[in-house]
């Protein structure tokens, strides 16, 4: 795997754990709660996944507060 750190869980603000599961699959979990991400490849290395997933886990979404919203941001047309 990268030496990219993993951020807090995106929940809980708890510890993940990253592993390889078997021979073609990788899975980060947090410690304290339920969140996890899983996967498994057949065409790429399970390094390349690895690296996949680290960035995914430490991608945070902006969510904007409901008043802040507009109609367009919020899903709604217009």
């Amino acid at each position: 795997m990268s030496d990219v750190k993993l951020l807090p869980c995106p929940f809980c603000g708890g510890e993940p754990k990253a592993e390889q599961k078997g021979r073609n699959g990788f899975r980060i979990k947090c410690k304290s709660c339920p969140a996890e991400m899983k996967q498994k490849t057949l065409r790429f290395s399970v390094e390349w996944l690895a690296n996949e997933m680290v960035k995914d886990w430490n991608s945070r979404r902006t969510m904007l507060a409901p008043d802040t919203a507009t109609p367009t941001e919020a899903g709604e047309s217009s």
